[in-house]
């Protein structure tokens, strides 16, 4: 599952929800697979970007084709842009994510391909960061449609914190598998006009153009089912159950009972 860009106007608008206003720490987290750098060079993976003000970008930058960034607005905004051994291979599924700690400082914004940190040819600090509070979540563009991503992108994460690299790893083979901070989750499975989220956040995107990818990343398997509260009104006994089939896999544990009120897993082999 993935959705396709086109280079040219097509977006995910995941909407509004105060679950992502002001984050900081932050990671963005997901699968790409760009054709070249996007529109512009500048094509967007992930934002959270308020029209008035305030933004949050993981980006390509057109200083060298391949090199991406991280952009957050202030009355200095702090930008780190990757070097040119960091540049983001085309034609190709990586695993990208960038973290930030909220500080104004540039060396606390991290960009990561497949869970190995990059190196940094700029690495601007800031100061004043604008509040983007009522802004929204977006894949694969700015709201204007400017910036459009060309190729494909899955498996789109946002935390409220810094994942570790360990977590990185897991979530990239295992994506929707750890649930702490976790404040939007979407895969993109690419077959309806709305995209979900998983998180149980409802950050559910209005698809604008984006169509069903050809191709997916190799994930080891897929958890739709982060939230426990999220469960029972929203899923059949049988999700579940597979949910924590996967989850054993991961843990090494065993499945023991499932049913509507009780999940009980044992520790073992």
């Amino acid at each position: 599952m993935s959705r396709s860009f086109d280079g040219l106007d097509d977006l995910i608008n995941f909407g509004t929800n105060v679950l992502h206003d002001n984050l900081g720490p932050l990671t963005f987290a997901l699968w790409v697979n760009p054709v070249n750098g996007g529109e512009s060079n500048l094509g967007f993976m992930m934002a959270i970007q308020n029209d008035l003000g305030g933004y949050k970008i993981f980006r390509f930058n057109n200083t060298v084709a391949g090199r991406t960034q991280i952009l957050i607005d202030g009355s200095t905004d702090i930008s780190r842009i990757t070097n040119n051994s960091g540049l983001l291979p085309f034609n190709k599924w990586t695993f990208a994510s960038a973290t930030w700690t909220g500080s104004n400082l540039a060396s606390d914004v991290h960009i990561y391909y497949n869970a190995v940190e990059q190196s940094y040819a700029v690495s601007t600090s800031g100061a004043g960061i604008v509040a983007d509070s009522g802004g929204n979540l977006l894949i694969g563009n700015n709201t204007g449609t400017t910036r459009t991503f060309n190729g494909q992108i899955a498996y789109a994460h946002v935390y409220n914190r810094i994942l570790s690299i360990e977590e990185m790893k897991q979530i990239m083979f295992y994506p929707g598998s750890i649930i702490n901070g976790l404040v939007s989750f979407n895969p993109l499975l690419g077959s309806a006009s709305t995209e979900p989220d998983f998180s149980g956040n409802k950050n559910n995107g209005t698809v604008t153009g984006a169509i069903k990818g050809t191709t997916e990343p190799s994930i080891n398997g897929l958890f739709t089912i982060p939230h426990p509260n999220f469960w029972y009104s929203a899923f059949s006994t049988e999700e579940v159950a597979n949910y924590y089939r996967r989850l054993s896999i991961l843990n090494s544990t065993k499945l023991s009972v499932v049913d509507k009120t009780k999940v009980s897993i044992l520790q073992g082999a």
